[in-house]
């Protein structure tokens, strides 16, 4: 399971057949953890766990007590030293941290977010994770944004709405555990932002194609293939994607091709009329990433531009890895989307002060 939206989707199978399920959610967390918050792993009766909330050296303990919490029936939060400082009651995984997780014997939210998944809409999801005066509404969640929404778990208490937090974190991209008051005392709250997956479409239909949309794929994304060959020939070339589409004309691409937030495009056609045409349709949106194949002199001329190019423009496309083969050169494209959506600089780890996780401003943000 490369993503939440591979365990939303198993989650709701798993339901509609009946099946009990626990789920392990990483709400908070201290010092430094292979995870970020948000991380969940989903628990079958018969102990077949999805997904990871740590490196490897928790999974096990974790499924374990999610069997018991299955049991039972009672959500509990644990916290798990990750420290290699305490080798007695830790797990030694020299982390320098501990992990905070809500086990809870349900679908763990992950029934409330299935529809934005398929809207590809992003949400806010609240948990509640701790409230000394009443156990039971340990793991209670709303969808707090979008706020029409209204979807809630029965528990949810009706006069908490903390909706104006949501629209902040969604702007920031970011998870946060807050403090608020309730009719049954304080309460504490893990929100966190939900997107859907990441959306490739690469342009085209050479060989270097197939590599990127494997890539990417692999990671966790969806990928669908444009070209200017019938779609039963696209699928035929290059068959681990989505969705294939034909399109005769670049120009109307935007009748063709659907294009929100979270959609990356790769021009990959090595044909300079057809991507400069397509590259001037997409600017028309607020598409984030554009990537532009070839040397700096080619997409100078696509994008009409000397030097530094528009912040959603990338040409040359991909980091600098010395990449030249289609597998490496798309491991350099999935590589800087990556940076690019999760908002990250790049460059090597060793050379990063501070938490691995912390987020620094990609190159172009910063002297944007």
């Amino acid at each position: 399971m490369h993503m939440l939206s591979d365990l939303i989707r198993l989650a709701a199978r798993l339901r509609r057949d009946k099946t009990p399920v626990g789920v392990a959610t990483l709400v908070k967390k201290e010092g430094s953890t292979y995870r970020q918050p948000g991380a969940r792993m989903v628990v079958e009766a018969d102990g077949t766990a999805h997904g990871m909330v740590s490196g490897g050296c928790l999974e096990s303990e974790v499924a374990q007590q999610a069997l018991e919490v299955l049991r039972t029936g009672t959500a509990v939060l644990r916290r798990y030293d990750l420290t290699y400082e305490n080798t007695v009651l830790g797990y030694d995984a020299g982390c320098a941290g501990a992990a905070h997780l809500l086990i809870e014997p349900t679908e763990g939210g992950l029934d409330l977010l299935l529809p934005f998944l398929e809207q590809r809409t992003t949400a806010v999801l609240a948990h509640i994770i701790g409230c000394p005066s009443n156990t039971r509404l340990l793991g209670a969640r709303k969808v707090v944004l979008p706020c029409d929404a209204a979807v809630a778990s029965p528990d949810w208490p009706a006069s908490l709405d903390p909706a104006h937090r949501g629209a902040a974190l969604q702007a920031g991209n970011c998870t946060e555990v807050i403090t608020v008051a309730s009719q049954h005392g304080p309460l504490e709250l893990f929100l966190e932002v939900v997107h859907p997956p990441i959306r490739l479409v690469a342009f085209g239909s050479g060989p270097d194609v197939g590599p990127l949309v494997r890539m990417a794929k692999h990671v966790g994304w969806t990928a669908e293939v444009v070209g200017a060959k019938p779609a039963a020939a696209l699928e035929w070339r290059i068959p681990d994607a989505d969705k294939h589409t034909f399109l005769m004309h670049p120009q109307a691409v935007l009748d063709y091709v659907a294009v929100d937030s979270r959609t990356v495009a790769v021009l990959m056609n090595h044909n300079k009329v057809r991507d400069t045409a397509l590259l001037e349709a997409l600017r028309r949106t607020d598409i984030p990433y554009i990537g532009l194949l070839g040397p700096p002199a080619r997409c100078e001329a696509i994008s009409g531009q000397r030097g530094r190019t528009e912040h959603a423009i990338h040409g040359p496309v991909g980091l600098d890895i010395g990449a030249e083969t289609p597998e490496e050169i798309a491991l350099s494209i999935v590589a800087e989307i990556q940076c690019v959506m999760a908002g990250f600089a790049g460059g090597s780890l060793r050379d990063k002060r501070g938490m691995v996780h912390r987020r620094i401003p990609h190159v172009r943000d910063a002297h944007a």
